[in-house]
Protein backbone atom coordinates (compact mmCIF):
# COMPACT_ATOMS: atom_id res chain seq x y z
CA UNK A 1 0.00 0.00 0.00
CA UNK A 2 1.15 3.41 -1.03
CA UNK A 3 2.01 5.75 1.90
CA UNK A 4 2.86 9.18 2.72
CA UNK A 5 5.11 10.25 5.51
CA UNK A 6 4.29 13.08 8.07
CA UNK A 7 7.35 13.54 10.11
CA UNK A 8 8.37 16.23 13.16
CA UNK A 9 11.97 17.18 12.76
CA UNK A 10 14.23 19.90 14.01
CA UNK A 11 14.24 22.82 12.46
CA UNK A 12 17.54 23.12 11.81
CA UNK A 13 17.32 20.24 8.80
CA UNK A 14 16.64 23.31 6.90
CA UNK A 15 19.96 23.77 6.87
CA UNK A 16 20.85 19.89 5.01
CA UNK A 17 20.37 19.49 1.76
CA UNK A 18 16.86 17.95 1.59
CA UNK A 19 18.29 14.56 -0.25
CA UNK A 20 19.27 14.11 3.26
CA UNK A 21 15.94 14.98 4.90
CA UNK A 22 14.44 11.14 4.63
CA UNK A 23 17.16 9.61 6.41
CA UNK A 24 17.96 12.64 8.89
CA UNK A 25 18.99 11.94 12.78
CA UNK A 26 17.00 15.11 13.57
CA UNK A 27 13.47 13.37 12.66
CA UNK A 28 11.65 13.38 15.99
CA UNK A 29 8.56 11.26 14.89
CA UNK A 30 7.18 9.86 12.06
CA UNK A 31 4.07 8.85 11.11
CA UNK A 32 2.70 7.11 7.76
CA UNK A 33 -0.59 7.62 6.47
CA UNK A 34 -2.12 5.68 3.44
CA UNK A 35 -2.58 7.56 0.06
CA UNK A 36 -5.94 6.62 -0.04
CA UNK A 37 -6.53 9.37 2.50
CA UNK A 38 -4.65 11.61 1.16
CA UNK A 39 -6.38 11.11 -2.18
CA UNK A 40 -9.92 11.00 -0.94
CA UNK A 41 -9.29 13.97 1.34
CA UNK A 42 -7.62 15.95 -1.12
CA UNK A 43 -10.04 18.91 -1.53
CA UNK A 44 -9.37 19.73 2.71
CA UNK A 45 -5.97 19.24 2.30
CA UNK A 46 -5.04 21.79 -0.56
CA UNK A 47 -6.88 24.55 1.50
CA UNK A 48 -3.56 24.64 3.57
CA UNK A 49 -0.97 27.07 2.96
CA UNK A 50 2.41 25.06 2.30
CA UNK A 51 5.96 25.67 1.11
CA UNK A 52 6.67 23.32 -1.21
CA UNK A 53 10.68 21.97 -1.16
CA UNK A 54 11.62 21.71 -4.63
CA UNK A 55 15.77 21.53 -4.22
CA UNK A 56 17.93 23.16 -1.88
CA UNK A 57 17.22 26.53 -2.60
CA UNK A 58 14.40 26.71 -3.71
CA UNK A 59 10.96 27.03 -1.40
CA UNK A 60 7.79 28.19 -2.91
CA UNK A 61 4.51 28.94 -0.82
CA UNK A 62 1.79 26.72 -2.02
CA UNK A 63 -1.60 25.52 -1.29
CA UNK A 64 -1.97 21.90 0.01
CA UNK A 65 0.56 18.79 0.17
CA UNK A 66 3.14 18.51 -2.49
CA UNK A 67 2.00 14.70 -3.89
CA UNK A 68 4.87 13.71 -4.92
CA UNK A 69 7.96 16.02 -3.16
CA UNK A 70 8.43 17.50 0.01
CA UNK A 71 5.95 19.74 1.97
CA UNK A 72 6.35 21.98 5.08
CA UNK A 73 3.25 22.46 6.83
CA UNK A 74 3.77 26.31 9.04
CA UNK A 75 2.66 26.22 12.61
CA UNK A 76 -0.32 28.43 11.43
CA UNK A 77 -1.72 25.63 9.56
CA UNK A 78 -1.05 22.62 11.92
CA UNK A 79 -4.47 23.42 13.42
CA UNK A 80 -6.26 23.65 10.17
CA UNK A 81 -4.51 20.25 9.14
CA UNK A 82 -4.95 18.94 12.71
CA UNK A 83 -9.08 19.20 12.40
CA UNK A 84 -9.10 17.84 8.63
CA UNK A 85 -7.41 14.51 10.22
CA UNK A 86 -9.72 14.47 12.99
CA UNK A 87 -13.07 15.03 10.88
CA UNK A 88 -12.01 12.25 8.60
CA UNK A 89 -10.09 9.61 10.76
CA UNK A 90 -9.52 6.59 8.84
CA UNK A 91 -10.79 3.98 11.67
CA UNK A 92 -8.73 1.09 9.80
CA UNK A 93 -5.50 3.24 10.51
CA UNK A 94 -7.18 4.99 13.46
CA UNK A 95 -3.91 4.37 15.51
CA UNK A 96 -1.87 5.91 13.01
CA UNK A 97 -4.26 9.41 13.16
CA UNK A 98 -4.34 9.14 17.22
CA UNK A 99 -0.36 8.91 16.64
CA UNK A 100 -0.06 11.74 14.36
CA UNK A 101 -2.45 14.38 15.89
CA UNK A 102 -0.48 13.61 19.16
CA UNK A 103 2.76 14.10 17.74
CA UNK A 104 1.74 17.31 16.09
CA UNK A 105 -0.14 19.05 19.06
CA UNK A 106 2.90 17.85 21.28
CA UNK A 107 5.64 19.31 19.33
CA UNK A 108 8.54 21.96 20.73
CA UNK A 109 9.02 25.15 19.19
CA UNK A 110 11.74 24.59 17.63
CA UNK A 111 10.27 21.68 15.27
CA UNK A 112 8.74 21.77 12.10
CA UNK A 113 6.36 19.26 10.55
CA UNK A 114 6.90 17.54 7.08
CA UNK A 115 5.31 16.23 4.49
CA UNK A 116 6.75 13.34 2.37
CA UNK A 117 4.58 12.34 -0.37
CA UNK A 118 5.27 9.03 -2.65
Amino acid sequence: MIKHSFSIIKESIKKEKILTWINSKLIVNTTEINDEFIEKNLKELNSIETIWIKSDTNREQNMGLNYYGITIIPDNQIEKLTKIFQSNIDFNNKDSFEKLIRSITNKNSDEILVHFGI
